[in-house]
């Protein structure tokens, strides 16, 4: 039951006395329960012997639960303190107020409470009502005002105008560092001086007259003349506000002042200051407007932010789940969680079996030992793209892996990212593209090499056989011209025409001999080879050939001189069918163990397109080097002409 307060009112005699009594103690009950401050009872032990609804609901719990519970039961930390006050009212008969602050519910709160005691009619206390009220919102107020006070502090310390307050005499009790510069006064050394130690004795008497019609509430702005310490006058531009206690005492002044010395010298100076003070108003009112927008705009980017996040996640989880490739994320833990359907088919498994696990369950020790690895690289910020091979299912498959760090807003990374693509198909058919064009290149070099052993065969019967035929052929001629009479001129002159037509048969053939295959290659070697074809070439095209061959000391095998003598005779053949040149210069030389050839040339140059688009001779020429384990390389030759280089290694050429 609620505590009887009609103990607390004079008593009354007779029945009407306990009708009003009655009434009054049910009022009271009602405006108990309907309170919002928590009211409850207490004996001496600080047993609780009632409590209303707001003071059950503040501790969350039941009121009936609580009548003959003890205070310790629910503040076992404060219950010395709050039994403290109770003991006092015991004791003393006196009711206390008393401030406590206490965890309830796992909050910090502020309570004023009053402590009235409960007497019998002998005057003894029987118990004690505690009317607790949450005063927590005084202490944020406090501490709101106490920065408010800091910041306006700030404020008036980094202001360039003069700031101060004074009291009722005229002192100071504020100023900043800006009026302690007009002033002509060291840092800190304005405080508690008078007003009337800067003015002259008709200042002072300015002075009081503002201040009287401060009093009486009237602001002020007004001009004062002052004298500064260093003995500067100065003329101020004052704004005051007077101070009033609540009780409306006058209490002093709030003023801002502004040293106008020149702007009274100077009529000008005077309106370009006013000018200057409302464009500093302007700035100040434009400046708040751009905060303001600044701020209107800020949040409204954080919204279209928060937009686009919500879209940018939406198309990551369509792309996440319809993606064909394995795409998962894992924790820095390295355990999955997320994976898409296309991972979890690869595992013919449901993704939620697959989110939780590591890198070992999924793939075994091999592979989770290496991705422990290539993952702490990843959580380092390092994006990782390489090709991986797993085992799944007991078949072994390919993967092309990118991985990527994954970071919070506060660009800590919190995970990894990943794709990776089944390639196992490609792979194979990338192996059996190798082994087919490795068949086909062994292939092109086998008829090469019977290509060039038919024409060396060719050229040796050409030689012999044809050229045998063709001397024979001279001497019957030569035999038949001396057997004819001097007296047949024209007979002479058509064997004489005859015999010049089997000489140039005869270099034909000793030309096409050596265009098959020149015999300077096999009895002298590959430099007089080239000498003997840049010397042809020159002699055949008019195009000046200059050749510098210092290769000699080094052996080069039979293979290799055939493909490098046939590459340097297709590179002739093309400067003299398209690059217009009018000379050549055809190097050779052994550079730490590797053949290198140089043919430049100064005609038009090659294109762009022409490299994009090769002819078949320069694809022989590049794959005869490749075949040789060497490279081939042609382009431009600086501002005009066209460059082949072909390098060779000699191991075991």
């Amino acid at each position: 039951m609620p505590p009887d307060y009609s103990r607390l009112h004079p008593k009354r005699s007779g029945e009407v006395g306990r009708e009003d009594a009655s009434a009054s103690g049910a009022h009271y009950r009602r405006l108990i329960e309907a309170a919002d401050d928590a009211i409850f009872q207490l004996d001496r032990s600080g047993n609780y012997l009632y409590i209303n609804e707001a003071g059950a609901g503040r501790l969350g719990v039941q009121k009936e639960a609580m009548i003959g519970r003890n205070v310790r039961d629910y503040f076992p930390a404060e219950a010395a303190s709050l039994l403290e006050p109770l003991d006092s009212v015991f004791s003393t008969g006196q009711g206390v107020s008393v401030l406590r602050r206490m965890k309830i519910q796992q909050k910090t709160v502020d309570f004023s409470a009053v402590l009235v005691p409960l007497k019998s009619r002998e005057g003894v206390v029987e118990s004690v009502v505690v009317i607790a009220r949450d005063v927590s919102w005084i202490r944020s107020l406090t501490a709101a005002a106490k920065t408010n006070q800091r910041r306006i502090r700030e404020l008036f310390t980094n202001m360039g105008e003069g700031v101060g307050i004074v009291d009722a005499e005229e002192r100071f009790r504020f100023v900043n560092p800006a009026a302690h510069a007009i002033f002509g006064v060291p840092l800190g050394q304005l405080k508690s001086r008078n007003l009337r130690e800067f003015v002259t004795e008709e200042g002072w008497q300015q002075i009081l007259r503002e201040s009287l019609q401060r009093r009486q509430g009237v602001r002020n702005s007004y001009q004062l003349d002052i004298i500064r310490p260093d003995g500067q006058r100065r003329v101020l531009q004052v704004t005051v506000t007077a101070r009033h206690s609540r009780s409306g005492t006058y209490l002093g002044a709030f003023g801002v002042f502004y040293d106008i010395t020149l702007q009274k010298r100077i009529e000008e100076a005077l309106r370009r200051t006013g000018e200057e003070l409302e464009e500093r108003v302007a700035q100040r009112t434009a400046q708040l407007s751009r905060v303001v927008e600044e701020l209107q705009r800020e949040i409204s980017e954080r919204e279209q932010a928060v937009r686009a996040q919500k879209v940018s996640e939406s198309r990551f989880r369509a792309v996440f789940d319809t993606a064909l490739d394995s795409v998962f994320i894992k924790d820095r833990e390295l355990r999955y969680r997320a994976v898409n359907a296309a991972m979890a088919r690869l595992f013919e498994r449901p993704a939620g079996e697959l989110v939780g696990k590591s890198e070992y369950e999924l793939f075994g020790q091999e592979s989770g030992d290496r991705t422990k690895v290539e993952d702490a690289a990843v959580l380092s910020g390092k994006i990782l793209d390489q090709e991986a091979t797993n085992v799944i299912g007991g078949v072994s498959r390919v993967f092309h892996v990118i991985k990527v760090p994954m970071r919070d807003s506060s660009g800590a990374i919190v995970g990894i990212c990943g794709i990776a693509r089944d390639i196992t198909q490609r792979k194979a058919g990338e192996e059996e593209l190798r082994k087919s064009r490795e068949r086909l290149r062994l292939l092109t070099a086998s008829l090469e090499s019977n290509r060039e052993e038919e024409s060396k065969r060719i050229s040796r019967e050409i030689h012999d056989e044809l050229g045998q035929n063709l001397t024979a052929a001279k001497y019957e001629v030569a035999d038949l011209r001396k057997a004819i009479p001097s007296d047949h001129p024209e007979l002479e002159s058509r064997l004489d025409s005859l015999n010049r037509r089997l000489d140039s048969v005869t270099e034909d053939v000793k030309r096409i001999a050596r265009n098959l295959r020149p015999p300077l290659l096999d009895h002298f070697g590959l430099e007089a080879a080239l000498e003997c074809l840049a010397s042809d070439f020159q002699q055949r095209t008019g195009i000046q050939c200059k050749c510098e061959l210092r290769a000699s000391s080094h052996p080069i095998a039979e293979a290799t001189a055939t493909s490098v003598f046939r590459m340097c005779q297709e590179a002739l053949t093309n400067v003299a069918r398209h690059a217009h040149a009018s000379q050549i210069e055809l190097s050779l030389h052994c550079d730490h163990d590797e053949l290198v050839v140089q043919i430049i040339d100064d005609g038009r140059g090659i294109t762009t397109e022409e490299l994009r688009k090769p002819t078949l001779g320069l694809l022989g020429m590049e794959e005869r080097a490749r075949r040789l384990g060497g490279q081939f390389q042609i382009g431009p030759a600086g501002v005009k002409g066209t460059k082949v280089d072909i390098v060779i290694p000699l191991k075991g050429a």
